[in-house]
């Protein structure tokens, strides 16, 4: 579970929540839980190892995207500003920058008819 700053496997929570969530959560979702700490869990797991646990009530639980969560943007810069050759149109909207990495939002319509393949490699300079 990451938890705010440190993706640590031997920090438990767990957490109650009344409320309807309005998703399913799988396995791989992140969540943002507002809550109170209740207390503390200690338990075996299925395998007989002792368990530790912080107990959360939760008072709002939303789902949001893990690459928000985990590196947060810091810029961003709006483009929105397009190139077209050959009857394909690349538009680049949008540029995030996080700490470890920057994402870079790009948009290519083909007006030419037929097949047109993309690549572009990490480390591509525009």
């Amino acid at each position: 579970m990451y938890q705010g700053g440190k993706f640590d496997l031997n920090r438990n929570v767990i957490v109650g929540y009344e409320g309807t969530l309005g998703f399913q959560p799988e396995t791989e979702d992140c969540v943002r839980i507002k809550g109170s700490i209740e207390g503390k869990f200690e338990g075996q797991n299925a395998f007989g190892a002792t368990i530790n646990a912080v107990t959360i009530k939760a008072n709002d639980v939303k789902k949001m995207d893990c690459k928000d969560v985990i590196y947060p943007v810091k810029k961003t810069i709006n483009v929105d500003e397009s190139k077209t050759k050959d009857g394909v149109t690349l538009t680049l909207r949008k540029i995030e920058f996080a700490d470890e990495h920057t994402r870079i939002y790009l948009k290519i319509n083909n007006n030419a008819g037929g097949g047109t393949r993309t690549h572009i490699p990490c480390g591509t300079r525009f």
